[in-house]
């Protein structure tokens, strides 16, 4: 398998691992883009993307989850088809309202392991996987 390098991008005068990614969800595939967080362990993305895929998510399950801050956020947690680069799998994904960090949040649980490695090149300004 080769590697996929993905340079980083400038928000707010920082340089962060923000990498493209695709969604696939009833309504078809969804191009956005995540910040890569070997922090967390689960993806939260903003409840309107759930939408614009056309997930329901009014019988997924429901958990809460502490972020950077030490707040405590709810989410509603799908499994579905991702895409980075040529690479599809399916992982669990959390959407919630009350994410307000700025950018989607791509964690560990069901991504990590889907790649031998995970390089944070931060001399490089960029993310190879």
């Amino acid at each position: 398998m080769h590697s996929l390098a993905f340079p980083y991008q400038q928000r707010h005068y920082h340089w962060l691992p923000i990498i493209p990614i695709t969604l696939f969800g009833p309504t078809g595939p969804l191009q956005t883009e995540a910040y890569l967080d070997s922090g967390a362990l689960m993806s939260i993305f903003d409840h309107t993307l759930a939408d614009a895929l056309g997930i329901p998510l009014a019988h997924a399950r429901t958990q809460r989850f502490i972020v950077g801050d030490g707040r405590f956020i709810h989410g509603r947690i799908v499994t579905l088809p991702l895409q980075i680069g040529p690479r599809r799998f399916r992982a669990p994904i959390a959407f919630s309202s009350e994410l307000k960090v700025g950018f989607n949040l791509l964690g560990r649980r069901g991504l990590f392991e889907q790649f031998d490695e995970i390089v944070f090149q931060e001399k490089r300004r960029q993310v190879v996987l």
